[in-house]
């Protein structure tokens, strides 16, 4: 019985020595990125097989990745944060964001990221490239005060181009992780976006501001592509009545007017023949429920 005990004892100890070895082997690692000598031979092999983790490739500053705030608009309930993102690499790019606030209690706000290019969303950052990235957080991250936003972006090779990005960038890799992370803080007089007054200010407004609209649509409204052809979409509001519409040539947005049972509603419509976009035509509402709405009376008017 004492033989059986001993030998469970020092089956312990030999487990107990091989995490060590494994912990020093960690250690070490840390500290050959730290001073810039070369990795422990033991760091792909021991860790994953003792440990059951993986040593996080080390990160390395990328110069050829650019990034600058664009705007920062109060919309509707959220404050939508956009940057402009310039990839000179030759490969893809994902981006990673994040808001940093003053409360104590939630330092981290719950947000959002998408990648625009003009009117059309991405995956990613494409080579040799600029896109738009939003993100945007709940505004009441104001209320404590002074607002950051976080910005990683990291560059994954296309070995399998049909692959996400993100998916990409998940995946372990032998080789050092190229990215650069950016920090930029809210302006305290951030502007507020054309919402409440839209009857008004909306045919005054350009195509960048309609551009921005739309984005900011895209996160802050519930949407769903509308099975009706853009043509047959834009008849059947013009039949429905109180929809003011902003014309930019291969693209329109119709909004509801104030005051009207359509209010807070809009309607994105791509014109196939002279449009770079794709034809399509998308519903935006501000409550769920609203779209189901909103799709069958335009689906019933174009008849």
């Amino acid at each position: 019985m004492k033989s059986a005990g001993l030998a469970e004892l020092r089956a312990d100890l030999a487990v107990m020595q091989e995490q060590l070895k494994a912990k020093r082997t960690l250690f070490k690692e840390a500290v050959s990125i730290l001073g810039n000598v070369p990795r422990h031979p033991s760091r792909d092999r021991v860790v994953p097989s003792v440990l059951g983790a993986r040593v996080k490739c080390a990160y390395k500053a990328n110069a050829d990745l650019m990034c600058r705030l664009e705007f920062a608009v109060l919309f509707d309930h959220l404050l939508c944060v956009a940057v402009r993102l310039r990839n000179q690499t030759t490969y893809r790019c994902t981006v990673t964001c994040m808001f940093v606030c003053e409360s104590a209690y939630t330092p981290v706000a719950e947000s959002s990221t998408a990648i625009f290019d003009s009117l059309e969303v991405a995956n990613c950052v494409p080579a040799r490239s600029e896109r738009t990235v939003i993100s945007a957080c709940p505004s009441g991250v104001l209320i404590d005060g002074t607002v950051q936003l976080l910005v990683e972006c990291e560059v994954v090779g296309d070995a399998n181009p049909t692959m996400h990005p993100s998916l990409l960038a998940a995946l372990p890799s032998i080789c050092e992780v190229r990215a650069s992370f950016f920090s930029f803080f809210v302006p305290p007089d951030v502007d507020r976006l054309y919402c409440e007054n839209l009857d008004i200010n909306i045919g005054g407004l350009g195509f960048a501001e309609a551009e921005r609209l739309y984005q900011s649509f895209m996160w802050s409204f519930f949407s769903r592509n509308a099975d009706v052809m853009p043509s047959e979409a834009l008849k059947a509001l013009r039949r429905l009545g109180g929809f003011t519409d902003m014309d930019f040539g291969y693209w329109r947005l119709s909004m509801g007017d104030v005051g009207t049972r359509w209010q807070g509603m809009a309607i994105f419509c791509a014109l196939s023949d002279i449009s770079p976009l794709c034809a399509r035509c998308r519903v935006f509402v501000r409550r769920e429920e609203d779209l189901v709405r909103l799709l069958g009376k335009v689906c019933d008017e174009r008849r």
